[in-house]
Formats: structure tokens, sequence, C-alpha cells
């Protein structure tokens, strides 16, 4: 991962190089623009220093997006010219090229170079975090109520950095562009409220050219604006991405939750719960690891039928093993040799038929490309094709629109933490059940302890209505000493189905 993370650094570093290296070649040396490299007031050609300075600062501004419009092929200020229509072709496909070093040498080489110094940051925060959980000054909370101070930590520390970043960045442009004013010896007045705007509009890529600094401050613009992009880009990645961070949290929290109980085994091993346990389902350590992979969302079903699909073709659909007979041998060797001569001879033999099968095969992939992407109802085919592929073993759709619970339904759910016991509520109303049918509970010992009880007594009261459960797998009991114990959630369940 380093030296991936190392060549990504050089490689934005030689594509930053040649694209400003290209700039004064293309405008000053070969097309001699007099509007992007100029001369200065003393005639020299527009090979001079002043021209090449004015081209870099060109490039700057164009490929940082920011684009003041104060250095342009038709001119700058109130002096603008109407060039030639293949310089204006040129400048277009310059600005197109100038997007794409944006995006792969800016953007790319700075990710790579930041990008083990957050990992770092990150490590730090969780260590002070630890720290003060040690030293008494955050309170230890439950299983339950730390995965959302995770979330709640996580946007602050979002947010504070991208704060950080930006109030640094247009604090350096202030002082900056007050600095190069009174170096300079041009009579430029900019008040300290005026070079905040300037910066602002700069760090944000916005660039009105409503603010005209020092020509010499153009050498620290080279830099400035290229950071300034990189950091709104950046921002505005990690505010996308950050929903499938907390995503990812969440599953996480959700798969350190599980014990080892007979609904994991059911889950895992792909062997439906029985009710009374089997005790010949089991899972190995390969089944735990692909199915927790799931569970975390880091692969999907699409992601492992490949896999099984490559499995069942090198084994030749013999279960479970690769035999050394899969991998060489005679025969093997020898059925290979026929399949390649089967392959040339079909192939000398039949070049007309491939050219007919050529045709036929673009026609189906405009026809494919008509059906799926041009017609109506392409978007309910997509969505009908994954909700088949979404289940290996099943063969065949269910309409559950029409479904509904019967109206006698009581709904009872049990989960030791707060937040999950208002997500639970709210399920329940989602599912059809009425207010006041819905029960949930887990507040404390008493109710967690007390649940099986308590739901023999309400269904044995009820004896014509249906049940809708909802247990947690892990109930975490504390009692009075702090003392701490788990109660299976499925085990529960037996329990009721037993005394039931």
């Amino acid at each position: 991962s380093h030296i991936i993370h190392r060549a990504a650094g050089v490689f934005s570093i030689l594509v930053t190089f040649a694209y400003y290296l290209l700039t004064p070649i293309l405008w000053c040396s070969i097309l001699r623009d007099e509007a992007i490299c100029p001369g200065n007031e003393d005639g020299d050609s527009p090979n001079s220093v002043h021209g090449w300075l004015t081209s870099l600062y060109f490039a700057s501004t164009t490929s940082s997006t920011v684009g003041y419009g104060d250095v342009s092929i038709f001119g700058g200020g109130d002096e603008l010219t109407e060039p030639e229509g293949w310089r204006i072709f040129i400048a277009i496909l310059f600005m197109i090229l100038s997007l794409i070093v944006s995006i792969v040498g800016f953007q790319a080489g700075l990710d790579s170079n930041f990008e083990l110094f957050r990992r770092k940051l990150d490590l730090f925060a969780s260590r002070v975090v630890e720290i003060l959980k040690d030293g008494g000054v955050i309170k230890e909370r439950s299983r339950g109520d730390d995965v959302f101070s995770k979330i709640w930590y996580a946007k602050i520390m979002l947010l504070s950095e991208i704060f950080i970043i930006f109030t640094i960045l247009n604090l350096l442009g202030v002082f900056s562009l007050q600095f190069s004013i009174w170096l300079s010896e041009e009579d430029i007045q900019i008040s300290w409220m005026k070079s905040l705007y300037w910066a602002v509009q700069t760090t944000t890529t916005i660039g009105y050219g409503d603010v005209t600094p020092p020509e010499g401050f153009r050498w620290f613009l080279l830099f400035y604006l290229a950071i300034s992009t990189y950091a709104v880009g950046s921002a505005f990645g990690k505010l996308r991405d950050f929903s499938a961070k907390l995503e990812s949290m969440r599953l996480l929290y959700a798969w350190q939750q599980q014990e080892a109980s007979h609904a994991m085994l059911a889950d895992f091993s792909g062997k439906p719960d029985g009710g009374d346990g089997d005790e010949s389902k089991e899972i190995d350590q390969f089944e735990f690891t692909i199915a927790s992979l799931v569970l975390m969302g880091k692969v999907s079903s699409k992601d492992i039928l490949p896999i099984m699909e490559k499995f069942k073709r090198l084994t030749q659909h013999k279960p479970n093993k690769i035999t050394p007979a899969d991998v060489s041998g005679p025969i093997k060797r020898r059925k290979k040799r026929k399949d390649i001569l089967k392959t040339r001879q079909k192939a000398t033999r039949e070049p007309r038929q491939n050219r007919r099968g050529s045709i036929a095969v673009g026609r189906k992939i405009v026809e494919a490309f008509r059906e799926e992407v041009l017609s109506s109802n392409a978007t309910m085919k997509v969505s009908k094709r994954e909700n088949q592929n979404s289940s290996v073993d099943e063969k065949m759709s269910i309409n559950h629109s029409q479904f509904s619970v019967p109206k006698n339904t009581f709904g009872i759910a049990i989960d030791d933490s707060k937040i999950q016991r208002k997500l639970l509520a709210k399920l329940l109303d989602c599912v059809g059940i009425p207010h006041d049918r819905c029960t949930v509970v887990g507040d404390g010992r008493d109710e967690i302890m007390g649940f099986e009880d308590y739901v023999i007594s309400f269904i044995e009261r009820h004896p014509q209505d249906y049940f809708f459960l909802v247990v947690d797998e892990n109930l975490d009991v504390f009692d009075d000493s702090s003392n701490h114990e788990t109660v299976s959630g499925s085990i529960i369940v037996q329990n009721l189905r037993k005394r039931l």
C-alpha cells in the first residue's frame, strides 16, 4: 500500500510538471500569443520572464477552475480582442487538458501523500478518547449507545477538519496578499476585509476577478491555487463518502454483536433453523469469514457468485475440492490438445460463418441497447434482474405488495438499547400493527429477565390472536453492583416455543 501511494505521488508530480512546462512552451514559444504570454513594458518578446510567468499563472487559474478572467486569449481587463477561430479551439482543448491534470495530477497525488497522515491522525484521536475514558473524563457507555457516540464523533471530526483547513488557507491568503502589497511598488490599496473576500472566492474556486492583486503576487498564486482546489475537492469528496462510512460503522457494530447461537448457525451455514436447534449444523472458519464479510457489507452475493462459478468449473462440478487430477495429468493434457485442435479446425473451416456470426452478434448488441437503454421499461428490467440475482437458491419471485398482517396481531419486541427500542417501535408501526397493540421492553434487568414469563402470560390471555415477536440476540444485563451478564435472544425464543 505504501508503494502504491508513493507511485501515485510520483506520477502526480510528473503530470503536474509536464503540464506547467507545456503551457509556456505552447503559448509563448509555439503560438506566441501576446494575450496569455505578453512582453513587459520595455517591449520584450513574449518569451521573456514576464511572459512565462503570466502563462504559468494562466495555467494555475485554468487548472484550479478559479478563472479570474484577468488573463485569457481574449486579453484582460477592458482591452478585449477577438482571436482567430483556431486559437479559440486550441484554448478549448487546453481547458479540457487542464481539467484532466487537476483530477489526475493534483488530487490523486495529494490524496496519496496525505492518506498516511489522515490514518495517523485517526489513530491519535482514538488514543485520546481511550485516555479520556481511562481518566474518567468520558464515561463508559453501553455498546448500543457507544456506536452512536462514534458516529457523532466522526461527524464532529469531519466538520472540524474541513473548517480548520479552510480557515488556515484563507488566513494564509490574506496575510500573503497584504505582505505582497507591502513589498510591491505599485500603488495598490486593498483592505484586510477585502483581502479576506479575495481569499474566500479563491479557496472556493469561485474567482469573480473583481480584486486585482499585485502582479508579483502571481508567483505565490501558482501554488496557492493548486492547494485551494485540492482542499475544496477533498472536502466535497469527504462529505460524499461520509454516508458510506456511517453505514460501514453500523454494519460493523451489528457484526460485533453476533454471538455463538442457533440463529448464527442457521444464518451462516445456510440451513434454516428447525426450531429446537439442529445439532448437525456447523460452520468452519472459512464459512464464518465469508458470512462475516457479507454481513459487514465488504462483499455481496454478486461478488461471491463468480467465485463459486469458477470453483465449480475448476473442479468439474465435483464437490468441495480441487484435486491434482484437476490441475495436471496426461488425460487432461490430451483433452486440452484435442480442444485446441478442434478450435483451430473450426476457425479454418468456417470463416464465413464467423463473419455471419459477427453480424448477428452486432445486431443482438444493437437490439439489447435499444431494449435495455432506450426503452422506457429499462429501469424496471434492471430492478427485476437485481431482485432475481439477490438470492442464489430462489428460483421464482414472490409478490409481497398485497401482504398485510392480520388485524388481530400484537407486536412484542425487546432490546437493551434505548435507541434500538425506538427503532423497533417504528418498525412495528411500519409493519402495520396499531400503536395500542405494540409493546417494546428491555429497559433494565427486571424487564429483560422477566420477558419470558411476560410473553407466556400475555399469549395465554389472548389465545385467538397472532403475535409478531422481535428479540435482540444479545441482551446485556447489569445488576446493582454493575455485574454484567449477556442473555441470548435465540435461547429465549427456544424457551418460549417449548413452554407454549
